[in-house]
């Protein structure tokens, strides 16, 4: 039979069961074509965004100077990008944006050069300040009083020794009626406390409220305000605080606190009479004098006013031009700074609910009286969680209560969260170095002038701010009883803000460590020390010094040297561009931007000048500047970035249920025995798989149309070619193919085979992913081993079509064999050859396994049958006929030696062609004797009956016969082939009715007949009637239209035993032939 007439009756045989299966073939089509449709819809959502060009503004490092780093690292630490480049220098702009304040500075500076030129005028002043100064001292002294207490004068128990600690200092009563106390929101000044004790006792049985007795004990023992209430030395107060503290109940202590209050409210009572006498009189005084400073500045014509200071002060002010932080933070009236303070004062929870949202309004002047609150040396405790899960560790360190604030109110915003997390290892983290020796600690003094430097300013600025505050403290008091009937109080608004801000400016300035590097003992130290100390943002970085190099060694003219820094706060140097490569710029801050953001670039430029002026004994007299490459306008199409990795998985989803289902049909016919009968009957195997390739084609071809043109006209992948994205869904569906067929050979349930066929397919898209995020790392032969899967291989092309589609370029004809990034040498055709290849590498892979490995039915061929000459060649039909021969002339001559009685059958048997001669034939499975060494021949033109009792081993005769199992022991001949070495042939002269009925589900008694006989090679004009002559012999004419599903039992073997007949099989072998059947058919 001729292999054309195989093809075409097999593909006859798959396309008519797959088409009487058409609600899974209906499905086949419904299920990828919902999945893609609903990519189409998602697509339609304008995911597209157009951006202009990126342009960043430059960043000046620490050698172009202090002022000009602080403020690019500041107002530019978001790295925002601009459509148009700054043409104009960032300096200039910093001037023209706040003339008003340099002007009014300026104006401020040549008056008061006028005021001290005249004398009047200097006489009146210096009388305004001694007279506010008393006043100021005697405010002072109304709310810091000095007692004597002992125990009997309160019910908690109180050892007098504590009690002589306690009274034996200046109390401050003013901070006993403050918001840490009283159940109230806003600070009072001295002069408002005094107030509120004189109103309070002219009323009858009013009670002050208070906070409970947990807040109460936090902020009295944790956050300083015992040492804000007694006023004594370090060494005193530790021991009296302890035993507030740790002896008193919570009760007890509020109690206490509140006993206290009350009589020195009473002390406070009985003195205020000659305090405001006193008052008065010096107010009087002050007010003279200030309305004589003000006649003669009229006639000076001079102003000091700041006004319209709080109108123009922004973050444009400080930062010049356009900056990062404007849109983050507003400056107005609103109480919000205030917060800080109430935070160091309240719980965990309270200090997590003081403070939602996204943008943040800070008054200045709140968080300046904020800070004040607390004197330079005051320490206050910060905590840091460390760890993840259940395995969580809280640190503590100590720092100034005035830094504490700072870092409160960082985390109270959203947006200020990542500012914080910037500068907090800048202001706090130490910089270690190793080795130390007399030329690296000349390098690192040099470096550390700049932070020496530091330390001078903020005590100059601090000697600046003290007069200048109490000054202005004095004229509030003064205005507050003059009620503002003083020109000098319209002044005061002008003025608040400016200080606040000089206040804040030179507190922040104070948290940063001055003393900054510190000598290691060893690198491994250094690594250690950093790592555990960068939990809490005191280690910023370590540098080493490479090479050698003693005391007594002359400098190198070479000097390397390494910064390592904490891991999230370099890039990772494996690569050196982004895991996920997109055609955007890199501005993000602080990602994109680490070596900026975390100073890196500051401390190597430091470094290197430091070296340079060792080397040369110069200065360097230029500072550097950096700034990113712009970028040309670009697209971010969302949709296309997610599907280079959704379509794949899409795509893998959208044939599982095709694949696993293909899989089950073949081996469904394996496990029925369906393909072992159509060999027995001379199918080839070629044939066998190419048919199946054929039908899987077609459906799963038909598929791929739709969903390219889903993806085309979906405008999922509007720029790409339509050709060439159906060509590479068809080499996808080819490699597909070939890999269900790959899969088949592993199982022999049909079921099984189902489910495990989808977990496999979809298992083998997996390390696509895993692919995807080291793509960067990965070379071109790495991604060509990753392609012998054909999931990855359609992945990574789906990858290239993505980035080129995100470029607006597509796939096309012109692009195929490029790459889609720099350095790219793997490109989009690769993708489509590879998939070519693993579908040849699936197919001979199959083959070979089937050979070797056929499973439960079929003879295992040696693995290295593919090296043999009778693979290749095929058999040797002289050697054949030689076997037959002598096997003939044997049975001759036993014939020879029987006895007379014999002779006349002897010879006739002699005379006959021996057509299946079994040879010493044994089966064993494991322990268990199926066939034990049997010898018998079977003769031509003979019928030759088979008995035994059930397991004496017929059906495994049979089995071994036609190849369905491979003998343990022995061989059989038939016709002179041995079914171990020619079993091809042996099967194109058999006929077979195994003992099980081999019937295809889909196809009807006429057609199973007609397509075994052809399958035979019956000349196709004999084929109807040799049909209905044996429908006739068997009876069953009225069940030739009824599929083999529909019959009973005994048709079936009607049936099965029709097949083994038909197409003029030379042997033909019966198994149980009359099995299921009637008792009086079995005698007809």
């Amino acid at each position: 039979m001729s292999v054309c007439r195989q093809i075409r009756l097999v593909l006859w045989k798959n396309f008519t069961i797959r088409r009487r299966r058409w609600p899974r073939v209906i499905f086949e089509l419904i299920w990828p074509l919902f999945l893609f449709l609903i990519l189409m819809w998602v697509r339609t959502r304008n995911l597209i965004f157009y951006y202009d060009a990126c342009h960043n503004d430059a960043k000046y490092l620490g050698s172009a100077g202090i002022i000009p780093a602080f403020q690019t690292y500041v107002c530019r630490w978001n790295n925002t990008c601009y459509g148009s480049t700054n043409p104009v220098d960032q300096l200039n702009i910093l001037s023209n944006d706040i003339p008003n304040l340099f002007n009014q500075y300026a104006s401020i500076t040549d008056n008061l050069l006028e005021i001290s030129n005249n004398q009047q005028v200097l006489s009146n002043l210096s009388q305004l300040v001694f007279e506010l100064n008393n006043i100021t001292s005697l405010l002072n002294s109304w709310t810091v009083i000095q007692v004597n207490k002992t125990t009997s004068d309160f019910n908690q128990s109180i050892p007098i020794a504590t009690i002589n600690i306690l009274f034996s200092n200046p109390i401050n009563l003013s901070n006993l009626h403050q918001p840490w106390l009283m159940n109230r929101t806003n600070s009072l000044t001295n002069l408002n406390v005094a107030s509120e004790i004189f109103l309070t006792s002219l009323q009858t049985n009013y009670t002050y409220s208070y906070q409970s007795e947990i807040n109460i004990q936090k902020s009295f023992c944790t956050y300083a305000q015992f040492n804000q209430t007694f006023l004594m030395n370090q060494g005193q107060s530790i021991d009296a605080k302890d035993f507030l503290c740790n002896n008193l109940s919570t009760i007890d202590l509020k109690n206490f606190l509140i006993s206290l209050q009350g009589q020195l409210d009473q002390v406070f009572l009985n003195d205020v009479q000659l305090n405001l006498m006193n008052t008065s009189i010096l107010s009087l005084q002050s007010i003279e004098a200030a309305q004589s400073i003000f006649s003669q500045l009229q006639i000076l014509n001079t102003n000091l006013s700041l006004a319209g200071f709080n109108n123009s002060f922004s973050l444009t002010t400080l930062c010049g031009g356009r900056n990062d932080l404007s849109q983050l933070v507003s400056v107005n009236g609103a109480a919000t700074s205030k917060q800080a303070s109430d935070l160091l004062n309240s719980t965990a929870a309270q200090r997590s609910s003081s403070y939602n949202g996204t943008s943040t309004s800070i008054d200045w002047n709140e968080l300046a009286s904020d800070l004040l609150n607390y004197n330079e040396s005051d320490m206050c405790n910060q905590s840091y969680a460390v760890g993840t899960g259940n395995i969580k560790k809280t640190i503590t360190v100590n720092r100034t209560c005035r830094c504490v604030i700072f870092d409160l109110l960082f985390n109270s915003n959203k947006n200020l969260q990542l500012f914080g997390r910037l500068i907090r290892p800048l202001q706090y983290g130490k910089i270690y170095y190793y080795p130390s020796n007399i030329h690296y600690d000349n390098i690192i003094k040099q470096i550390n002038q700049t932070f020496e430097s530091l330390d001078e300013v903020i005590k100059l600025l601090r000697q600046m701010r003290s007069p200048m505050q109490t000054t202005y403290a004095a004229i509030v008091t003064l205005c507050n009883l003059s009620s503002n009937a003083l020109p000098l109080c319209q002044l005061l608004n002008s003025y608040e803000t400016p200080l606040s801000l000089f206040t804040i400016i030179t507190e922040f300035m104070a948290c940063t460590d001055r003393d900054r590097f510190v000598p290691m003992s060893s690198e491994s130290q250094l690594a250690s020390d950093g790592k555990t100390n960068s939990f809490t943002d005191t280690f910023l970085a370590g540098i080493v010094f490479l090479g050698e190099l003693s005391n007594g060694d002359s400098f190198p003219k070479h000097v390397t040297y390494k910064i390592r820094m904490i891991l999230d706060y370099v890039d990772n140097t494996f690569r050196t561009e982004d895991r996920y490569f997109t055609f955007a710029p890199r501005y993000s801050a602080p990602s994109s931007t680490k070596y900026h953001s975390f100073t890196f670039i500051y401390l190597q430029n430091a470094l290197d000048r430091a070296i340079i002026s060792k080397q040369t004994g110069m200065n360097i007299s230029y500072g550097v500047q950096t700034q990113q490459m712009p970028y040309p306008c670009w697209i971010n199409d969302k949709f296309v970035n997610s599907i280079r990795q959704m379509l794949p998985l899409f795509m893998v989803l959208s044939w599982i249920f095709t694949v696993s289902m293909n899989v089950k049909d073949i081996v469904y016919e394996k496990e029925r025995r369906l393909k072992e009968i159509m060999r027995i009957m001379g199918l080839n195997d070629s044939v066998h798989w190419f048919t199946w390739f054929v039908l899987c084609t077609a459906v799963m071809v038909t598929i791929a149309l739709l969903l390219v043109i889903i993806l085309k006209f979906g405008k999922i992948t509007q720029f790409s070619s339509f050709i060439v994205l159906l060509l590479f869904f068809v080499c996808y569906t080819f490699a597909t193919i070939n890999q269900c067929f790959l899969i088949s050979v592993f199982f022999n349930r049909a079921n099984l085979a189902a489910c495990g066929a989808g977990i496999i397919y979809f298992v083998l898209y997996l390390p696509y992913t895993l692919l995807i995020n080291y793509d960067s790392q990965t070379l071109g032969w790495h991604k060509a081993v990753a392609c012998l899967s054909s999931t990855v291989s359609f992945g990574l092309g789906c990858d290239y079509i993505a980035r080129f589609e995100g470029m607006a370029q597509g796939i096309q004809w012109s692009n195929i064999h490029k790459g889609a990034k720099p350095n790219d040498n793997f490109t989009f055709l690769n993708c489509m050859i590879m998939m070519l290849i693993d579908a040849v590498i699936y197919m001979a892979l199959t083959v070979y396994i089937e050979n070797v490995f056929p499973g439960e039915y079929g003879i295992p061929q040696p693995w290295y049958y593919p090296f043999t000459k009778t693979y290749w060649f095929g058999y040797n039909a002289k050697k054949n006929l030689q076997r037959t021969n002598e096997i003939n002339q044997n049975q001759v001559n036993t014939n020879t030696n029987i006895g007379s009685d014999d002779d006349d059958d002897d010879n006739t048997i002699a005379q006959s062609e021996i057509g299946v001669h079994i040879q010493n034939l044994s089966k064993f499975y494991k322990n268990k004797v199926a066939l034990k060494n049997l010898s018998v021949k079977f003769y031509r033109n003979m019928i030759t009956a088979f008995l035994g009792r059930n397991g004496a081993g017929k059906s495994t005769t049979w089995s071994i016969l036609t190849g369905l199992i491979p003998p343990s022991t022995g061989t059989v001949y038939v016709d002179g082939f041995d079914i171990l070495t020619d079993i091809k042939v042996i099967r194109k002269r058999l006929g077979f009715a195994p003992q099980h009925n081999i019937l295809f589900d889909r196809l009807t008694v006429k057609e199973h007949l007609e397509f075994f006989s052809a399958l035979k090679g019956a000349p196709e004009e004999f084929i109807s009637d040799e049909t209905k002559k044996m429908l006739a012999d068997l009876g069953i004419e009225n069940k030739s239209e009824n599929y083999s599903t529909e019959l009973s039992g005994g048709m079936k073997r009607k049936l099965s035993i029709a097949i083994a007949f038909i197409g003029n099989s030379t042997i033909v072998i019966l198994d149980e032939p009359t099995a299921g059947m009637y008792t009086y058919i079995d005698f007809d």
